[in-house]
């Protein structure tokens, strides 16, 4: 019993540590963003100007600042399954932060019609930047 209170306190330290920025404050959302209902997950309002490969989009995330980041291939198909909270999602592939452990290409997925793919790095694909107060694994 002991351990299982300790456990849970552990759990609970834990998952507020994750909601506070390295100085200690609270993480706030940035602006001109969306939040996705039941997810600490912002969404970026507009795509990036231009399509672009897989090291290029996942720098233009990283570099908006601490928490900015490509989605996961699960958050881009909770984004697919919310697009109509957008009114601009491009009906085009977007990159995915996670990578196909079988042949090393990176996953993209359609807003056209929600199917999922992957592709070399090279490619070029649309672009939309997601912000989390949780760390990218």
């Amino acid at each position: 019993m002991k351990k299982s209170l300790l456990s849970i306190a552990l759990f609970a330290t834990v998952l507020v540590s994750f909601a506070q920025s390295s100085n200690g404050n609270e993480v706030d959302p940035p602006g001109n963003t969306v939040k996705i209902p039941g997810y600490e997950l912002y969404v970026k309002g507009i795509d990036e100007n231009n399509r672009m490969d897989w090291i290029v989009a996942k720098r233009t995330c990283e570099c908006k600042g601490e928490g900015w980041r490509l989605p996961t291939i699960g958050e881009l198909q909770v984004l697919y399954e919310y697009k109509d909270m957008f009114d601009n999602f491009s009906r085009e592939y977007y990159w995915a932060y996670d990578q196909n452990p079988y042949n090393g290409r990176y996953y993209n997925l359609s807003f056209r019609n929600g199917r999922v793919s992957d592709e070399v790095v090279d490619e070029n694909n649309k672009v939309r930047c997601v912000w989390s107060p949780f760390k990218q694994r």
